[in-house]
């Protein structure tokens, strides 16, 4: 929910819609942001590696599918899930300094074994439908189904819902810049050759990138290191840490119902960056917002609020009129929340906020005093909402406003001797 106060002249407010006026030049309104300590909504995909090693993980995963996804259900008001799979790729590569057959007949790097959803009954079934697989080398096709996790449309991502992939897995990943001796933990693990399972060429994953764009994407990885094959757990720690995935990576306890509901509601109350920005490309160079983001946040339960300062300014060429467009507002890359600004863009030059301004003597015999209109009889006004419904058409005569509008702003177009557009303020 977004709060609204002041304005050039008093907004009018519903829900989370702007309404407000402006001359060409600046203006500059605040808006406070509600971020709740809990999530409204989530989506989880579980991700399971399914070479040979992981069978007991997939036993026990199977098993408690559906502890795991009841207890989510109990503390998120709306939660979707999803299944998706890998084993490796059923070929052998040589490079990057790197040879080996990765997979067997029959494996495969990816797959979406069960898009988004809110049937529990469908989830539950796909997961007990996966069976194991081979793999031959240790590194698996981790990359791959972590990129799949960003790009693969099918999966069906909510715009506004917090996203999670909880990933099963006991060994690291295919990719060539996982060789990288200025990293704590590097290792020579051969070439992650994307979904046209060649080596060499654009679509080749690289595993840094890829945590960044997962982050950026707004999906935050939960990584289940088998806990009958810890070796690697430092591993992923670091590469889950908040300057790279910002994800969490443990190992698979025993009451994997709780750790997982555990460490979900624990990520609510953690925000990396929180910001506004205008959805419509056109209008960005028209608003600023002070401050332009916050970071590091933890927040206070059961909400907390973040204050934006909101600068208007209108380029000086701009035409008179409405215009509508979007401020969209994002945690770590979810956007949670969304206002409609309408804004009237009026000519201001000749000071229609003066009710005694528009006199006699500057456009003939129209004039607004207070709440009464004068309309000459080679003029006629029409008034328009703030929503660009007409609402009234004023032929020669003198009108009370008052009794005919609700208080307000509206916009007039007066048409006669030339076309004007000015601000109508009903008190």
């Amino acid at each position: 929910m977004l709060g609204i106060i002041g304005w050039v002249v008093q907004p009018v407010i519903n829900d989370t819609v702007y309404v407000g006026d402006t001359c060409p030049g600046t203006a500059v309104d605040s808006a406070l942001l509600g971020v709740p300590s809990a999530y409204a909504c989530a989506d989880v995909m579980f991700l399971f590696d399914l070479t040979g090693s992981m069978s007991g993980e997939l036993s026990y995963a199977q098993a408690n599918a559906h502890a795991i996804m009841d207890s989510l259900r109990s503390s998120i008001p709306d939660v979707r899930f999803g299944v998706a799979s890998h084993m490796d790729y059923p070929r052998a590569y040589n490079y990057c300094g790197y040879s080996a057959t990765y997979g067997s007949s029959g494996d495969y790097p990816y797959r979406l074994d069960r898009p988004l959803t809110h049937d529990t009954a469908s989830v539950r079934s796909a997961i007990y439908s996966l069976s194991i697989g081979y793999g031959s080398d240790g590194p698996e096709s981790y990359a791959r189904a972590l990129w799949e996790m960003i790009h693969d449309t099918a999966i069906g991502w909510r715009t506004g819902c917090a996203r999670f992939v909880i990933h099963w897995l006991d060994n690291i990943p295919h990719a060539c810049d996982l060789n990288d001796p200025s990293r704590p933990y590097y290792a020579n693990t051969g070439v992650s050759p994307g979904r046209d399972a060649t080596a060499g060429t654009a679509d080749d994953i690289l595993w840094y990138p890829l945590l960044r764009e997962l982050r950026m994407s707004g999906i935050r990885p939960i990584i289940m290191v088998s806990a009958s094959y810890t070796t690697y757990l430092s591993w992923w720690r670091y590469w889950m840490s908040d300057t790279l995935a910002n994800g969490i990576a443990t190992i698979r306890g025993s009451g994997i119902a709780r750790q997982i509901d555990s460490i979900v509601g624990a990520t609510s109350l953690v925000i990396d960056s929180l910001w506004p920005m205008v959805r419509e490309p056109t209008y960005r160079p028209w608003v600023t917002f002070t401050p332009p983001y916050y970071t590091g946040i933890t927040l206070t339960p059961p909400e907390d609020t973040f204050s934006f300062n909101i600068n208007f300014n209108v380029p000086s060429s701009t035409s008179p009129g409405l215009y509508t467009f979007h401020i969209d507002y994002y945690r770590d890359a979810i956007r949670v929340d969304t206002q409609l600004v309408n804004l009237w863009v009026f000519s201001c030059t000749t000071g229609w906020d003066d009710p005694t301004s528009v006199a006699e003597r500057k456009e003939n015999s129209l004039y607004v005093a207070g709440n009464v209109m004068n309309v000459p009889a080679n003029y006629t006004v029409s008034v328009y909402s703030v929503d660009g419904k007409k609402l009234l058409e004023l032929k020669s005569g003198k009108y009370d406003l008052k009794g005919m509008l609700k208080p307000g702003v509206y916009l007039g177009v007066a048409e006669g001797v030339r076309t004007v557009k000015f601000k109508v303020i009903v008190r």
